[in-house]
């Protein structure tokens, strides 16, 4: 296995746009790949492995793993049932969109090389959301991406801050806007904290 790294750089503006890149531009020239998560994500025992096995592959240029949302708050029943369909339809509709090629991905469970992502340019800092979507999308251009048998469990609190409905639709327009060319969110939008 090779050398592991990690890195923790503070980013002062709010935007996980801006955090990611900040993270990205500090890292040595000599990584060779990059695995992300979330502060908020219980990651698999396999997860680490499962993402080096698939870049592995030198065609492959990015990988990525399904990403479970948990609760953070306690749901009554119905909420519990609506938030797991929401959870079953999230994944679906991953699976569907990257079978298309109409690529779907979270940070909290992705990996790419870092020198491909070097020559797309990284994370574009004035995405306030979809910025791992916009990074994995960049990099289904110039190289295979991978699913891998990997599994995180991350914090629902975004979903649930924002409104299930709400939070769904919303992705459902970023993702029509950047795959019929034009750009999603962008900095204009309020970044929302909630922690």
């Amino acid at each position: 296995m090779p050398q592991l790294t990690i890195q923790e750089k503070f980013e002062p503006r709010k935007g996980i746009g801006k955090a990611r890149q900040t993270g990205f531009e500090a890292l040595p020239s000599t990584i060779e790949y990059v695995i992300t998560t979330d502060s908020d994500t219980v990651v698999s025992d396999d997860w680490l492995v499962s993402h080096l096995a698939s870049l592995d592959n030198p065609d492959v240029v990015a990988s990525y793993g399904t990403i479970d949302f948990r609760p953070d708050i306690p749901l009554n029943k119905i909420n519990s049932l609506i938030f797991s369909g929401y959870t079953f339809a999230a994944n679906v509709a991953h699976s569907i969109n990257n079978h298309h090629k109409s690529l779907v991905c979270g940070g909290a469970n992705m990996g790419y090389k870092k020198e491909a992502a070097d020559a797309c340019g990284g994370y574009n800092r004035r995405l306030n959301r979809g910025e791992d979507t916009d990074l994995f999308y960049k990099l289904s251009q110039i190289g295979l991406v991978s699913k891998n048998g990997s599994r995180v469990f991350t914090s629902s609190r975004r979903i649930i801050g924002e409104g299930i409905l709400r939070h769904s639709l919303d992705r459902l327009k970023d993702n029509f806007l950047r795959y019929s060319g034009k750009n999603p969110v962008s900095e204009k939008d309020v970044y929302k904290d909630f922690r």
